[in-house]
């Protein structure tokens, strides 16, 4: 599924409301040998690792699983690089930082905006990534708020108690 009504740009499942999603229930498909094969075959590239089986999902263009390309695509680009250590989300949100963003939402809201879609991360992600940076050795990003790093589970944050500063 990559689209639903009214919701632009839609990255997945995770942005609908319960009714929103209860009302897809109608359009389930059962899943075929292909796609369960297909599966199968990703799945042991991530168990395994194998970059050589990645490559060959990234040349699927008409996949039985048409958004699982994609979605590996962005997968390595999390992977660290070989310069600087960090994966794309973590650029990102020092990008962010670099350009005057200093809470947590402001980070996020450019992250968002840089990033290619589909998405596949939210706030618990980038929050675990921005604590990730402040708590390396040497940290690259100081956290200014209650605790020192920002909350991975809990609900809402309070954007006003909490300032992001490049070390």
């Amino acid at each position: 599924m990559d689209a639903f009504p009214g919701i632009e740009p839609f990255d997945g499942l995770g942005q609908l409301r319960p009714d929103q999603l209860a009302s897809l229930y109608d359009q389930r498909k059962s899943v075929t040998a292909v796609q369960f094969q297909f599966a199968e075959v990703v799945d042991r590239a991530f168990a395994l690792q194998d970059m050589t089986s990645f490559a060959e999902i990234l040349q699927h263009y008409d996949a039985p699983l048409p958004w699982v390309p994609a979605a590996v695509k962005r997968w390595l680009e999390e992977q660290p690089d070989a310069v600087s250590g960090l994966g794309k989300l973590e650029r990102l949100a020092l990008d962010a930082m670099r350009v005057g963003c200093e809470t947590p939402v402001e980070v996020f809201a450019s992250v968002a905006k840089n990033d290619t879609h589909p998405q596949y991360w939210g706030d618990t992600t980038l929050w675990g990534k921005l604590n990730a940076l402040a708590y390396r050795d040497p940290p690259l990003i100081r956290i200014e708020g209650p605790g020192g790093k920002l909350p991975q589970w809990g609900g809402s944050i309070d954007d006003r108690a909490y300032r992001l500063h490049l070390v």
